[in-house]
């Protein structure tokens, strides 16, 4: 699913890194993106595939726990 998001905190990173989705600053912008999504087909199942394939390769918990798992390792090792 593509997501609207406005543009401040971790969201600009996340959508630049999914490329999954829009950005918004202004009540304009974002009328602007929903009429896009509402209304351009392929522009909507293009950003839904993005999100879709960054949060398997990103978020999944098969990469997360692993990732989570090797920096507790990492802190195990740097405090002996």
């Amino acid at each position: 699913m593509p997501v609207i998001a406005r543009r401040l905190g971790p969201f600009p990173e996340i959508i630049e890194l999914a490329q999954g989705g829009e950005l918004f600053s202004t009540p304009e912008e974002l009328l602007v993106a929903i009429r896009r999504l509402q209304h351009d087909v392929s522009v909507r199942e293009r950003l839904a595939r993005n999100a879709y394939a960054a949060y398997r390769a990103h978020w999944t918990e098969s990469v997360v726990v692993p990732r989570y798992l090797e920096i507790v390792g990492r802190f195990l090792v740097a405090r002996h």
